[in-house]
């Protein structure tokens, strides 16, 4: 993890196993912030095998907006989810701004 004035890194594992089952996590990305605009790419992902059967999931999103007077002005958010295994799911979403409080939000 690192850290200066108006950005961040981040890249962070973690492994672990006992009496059968494996977990696996991570979160990594950046992200940077100015008085006009944020933008950021980040994702979260996990897994886990128990007895053989391996489940995994991950959630990423991408932020790219312009600000005015404290406002988010234009840009959008995407989020998309992924998995596989039983019960894991699939699909994304879209925020777009058209204007300050002014967005639509769609199936990406």
């Amino acid at each position: 993890m690192s850290w200066g004035p108006g950005h961040v890194e981040v890249d962070v594992k973690i492994n672990g196993s006992a009496q059968g089952v494996t977990i696996d996590y991570e979160i990594s990305g950046n992200m940077t912030v100015s008085a006009t605009a944020i933008q950021a790419d980040m994702t979260v992902s996990g897994s886990a095998t128990v007895n053989g059967m391996k489940f995994s999931e991950s959630v990423h999103s991408e932020l790219d907006v312009q600000i005015a007077q404290g406002c988010v002005t234009s840009g959008t958010l995407t989020v998309t989810v992924s998995g596989s295994g039983a019960g894991s799911v699939n699909g994304a979403v879209q925020v777009v701004w058209t204007g300050c409080h002014a967005f639509k939000v769609r199936n990406a």
